[in-house]
């Protein structure tokens, strides 16, 4: 169900990753069974279900360099090809996604004001801004399934707070 949400919580080195990658399909060299989807065991809910179509994996682990354009990370579009009624929709999810903590956005910037602004903050980000940007790009993309692993490590806990109740109210949509 889109609206439920499932910690798996356990100490440093518990194998909380390998179950994630587990229940994601990135490892398939387990012992044993694991019941998953309407209690088909997890094997078969990759083949039956349009799996890698529907769900979206957050690790603190992905630092690929994909901040030079943070609009096109987010949205896999250029700026100049995002449509003008996808403009909204992405200020509100940079805003969901609490990147605009880190610049300030006045009431009367253009749209392109506003991300000539991101796209200084993502010269050199944080951490904490890299996984944002991630959380942002997952929001747009809506996925059915989102898999956070330790996707907020680098963010202090009233910011992460606020950021999972955010993605939320964009989840229950």
């Amino acid at each position: 169900n889109r609206q439920d949400w499932t910690l798996i919580k356990g100490e440093s080195g518990s194998g909380k990753t390998s179950l994630m990658k587990i229940l994601i399909g990135i490892d398939n060299n387990y012992e044993g069974f694991v019941n998953f989807i309407n209690n088909k065991e997890i094997s078969n809910v990759y083949s039956s279900y349009n799996w890698w179509e529907n769900i979206d994996y957050i690790s603190n682990e992905d630092e690929r360099d994909i901040f030079i354009d943070p609009i096109k990370f987010i949205c896999n579009k250029d700026l100049n090809d995002l449509e003008k009624n996808k403009q909204t929709k992405i200020i509100e999810i940079i805003e969901r996604s609490l990147l605009n903590d880190f610049f300030k956005i006045k009431k009367e910037y253009t749209f392109e004001e506003k991300i000539e602004s991101l796209n200084k903050l993502f010269l050199k980000p944080s951490k904490g801004q890299k996984q944002r940007l991630k959380i942002a790009r997952s929001i747009w993309l809506g996925k059915e399934w989102l898999f956070l692993d330790e996707a907020t490590n680098g963010l202090d806990k009233k910011t992460e707070s606020k950021l999972f109740e955010n993605i939320k109210i964009f989840y229950n949509k």
